[in-house]
């Protein structure tokens, strides 16, 4: 039975019993070796460092982002009463992040990550929307396994309704391809579920969705939540099942050292490059792009991924912004803020050769640009002109805005993207390569609309796209809560 902690040294909840032929059937060892290495270091005394990587799940939905409840949260407790170093030597990381998928987490993994860990949550089933956000995914393991610590990853697969409704779900399907491809320990939460109801196992909650979903006691209130997020009961299942994992994982014989332990080449392929064209749709200018042939899909060059602590390191001049530092302690909402509504000027250097190597081949190359945004229903949000000077260009059009105002009564950062083409001043001695101005101004220019209020905008990040397609990353599907933390946070 494992004994499962919260804060330090008091139980959060009662132990649960899971038979071994259940985790079992929902679990797979993968390569023990780098489980293995993990537990060497924690007998040897040394602190650990762990991060859990995922969507809202992870992030904890209802729960609190530092919650001990949490699955990953619970795990890092447990690993602390096997270890000889002090508690609270080890550090833990809460790196979800809600209404995301792999490919932010793939392009700002060092922002996400607490220095070089040694264990690794992955958990991103519910956020495979379609074959670009798997072959992320797949990227994003490279990257993990490649750390200089050798960490042991674990791929946790949570459940989308879809899967729930005996439909396939094929970009689901790769989690356990892609953990079985390259040796990893694997999770299934709704195998494991399942696997309990099967063999009549005694719960005082019932196997029931709403029992450790958070939901309503009906099927039809539960499918009326946007995503099956785990409640506290669904966190400690897992949590359980990830301990009894180890526990077999530590268990098993190692392979011998013939077999080799180097990285696979890839499971999927991807276009080998992307021709990119700034569009205007409805919600806004989008980066469109179009196919070549396939190459293997091996992890791509680094991108930039800077939050609103670190933005003024990119800020040429702010004339007439300033830094504010606004919302609550647990939900900072920090960023660069405009104090005038006529005249002014943030421009941000966006360093876009550091994803060139040839500067030949990379004269006339689109690379993808983004700025992080507040957009909220307060009366005073304004809009936003953007245009881009130095060594890049983008499209100039009077209808190029970004609104910072909406009708939904939440602030949400808006992560919009845009192609710039890059010139040969890119690569000349120039301070910055590619300058993008923000210039905020007044929703209307009416006297009688208040127009001299109306102006408000809020920078809140910036981020440079590696050659790759970002698409999945809407505006409304990158949310406040962890987008722009200056670090995760720590327990």
């Amino acid at each position: 039975m494992s004994v499962l902690f919260g804060a330090h040294t008091q139980p959060v909840a009662a132990a649960l019993t899971l038979p071994h032929a259940v985790i079992a059937a929902a679990t797979q060892i993968g390569d023990p070796r780098r489980s293995v290495r993990l537990r060497r270091r924690l007998s040897s005394g040394r602190a650990l460092r762990s991060v859990a990587l995922g969507g809202s799940s992870t992030s904890g939905h209802q729960l609190s982002r530092t919650s001990p409840l949490l699955y990953h949260a619970r795990v890092a407790e447990w690993l602390r009463t096997l270890s000889a170093a002090a508690a609270k030597e080890h550090q833990h990381a809460n790196g979800g992040t809600p209404a995301i998928g792999p490919e932010y987490t793939e392009k700002c993994l060092d922002t996400l990550l607490v220095g070089a860990p040694d264990l690794v949550f992955v958990e991103f089933a519910q956020n495979l929307q379609d074959e670009d956000s798997s072959r992320a995914l797949e990227r994003l393991v490279r990257r993990l396994l490649q750390l200089p610590t050798s960490p042991a990853v674990v791929m946790v697969d949570l459940p989308t309704w879809k899967s729930m409704s005996n439909a396939r779900d094929h970009q689901r399907e790769m989690v356990p391809r892609l953990a079985a491809h390259y040796g990893l320990p694997y999770l299934s939460l709704q195998r494991l579920v399942g696997e309990l109801d099967r063999s009549n196992t005694t719960s005082v909650h019932g196997w029931h969705p709403g029992a450790w979903l958070q939901c309503g006691n009906s099927t039809r209130a539960c499918r009326a939540e946007a995503a099956p997020h785990p409640n506290k009961f669904g966190h400690q299942l897992i949590a359980t099942a990830i301990v009894r994992l180890l526990e077999r994982t530590w268990q098993a014989p190692l392979p011998s050292l013939t077999n080799g332990s180097g990285i696979p080449p890839p499971l999927m392929t991807r276009p080998s490059s992307r021709a990119f064209s700034s569009v205007f749709t409805p919600t806004g200018w989008r980066a469109r792009s179009g196919a070549s042939s396939l190459v293997p899909n091996y992890e791509l060059d680094s991108a930039v991924c800077v939050g609103p602590d670190h933005l003024s390191s990119y800020v040429e001049h702010a004339h007439n912004w300033s830094f504010v530092r606004e919302g609550t302690k647990l939900h900072p909402k920090p960023g660069y803020v405009a104090t005038d509504g006529e005249e002014n000027d943030l421009s941000l250097c966006y360093p876009v050769t550091s994803v060139c190597k040839d500067v030949d081949a990379c004269v006339g190359r689109t690379v993808l640009v983004a700025i992080g945004f507040l957009k909220s229903y307060d009366a005073r949000m304004g809009t936003a002109r953007i245009w881009c000077t130095g060594g890049c260009s983008c499209e100039e059009n009077s209808k190029m805005k970004y609104d910072g105002r909406h009708n939904q009564q939440n602030s949400v950062t808006y992560t919009n993207w845009l192609a710039t083409k890059l010139s040969d001043l890119a690569f000349s001695n120039q301070k910055c390569p590619c300058s993008v101005h923000v210039k905020a101004v007044p929703r209307t220019r009416s006297p009688n609309s208040g127009a001299a209020r109306d102006f408000r905008f809020k920078v809140t990040m910036m981020m440079l796209s590696h050659e790759g397609e970002m698409k999945w990353i809407d505006p409304w599907k990158t949310l406040w809560q962890n987008v722009g933390d200056s670090a995760p946070d720590l327990r």
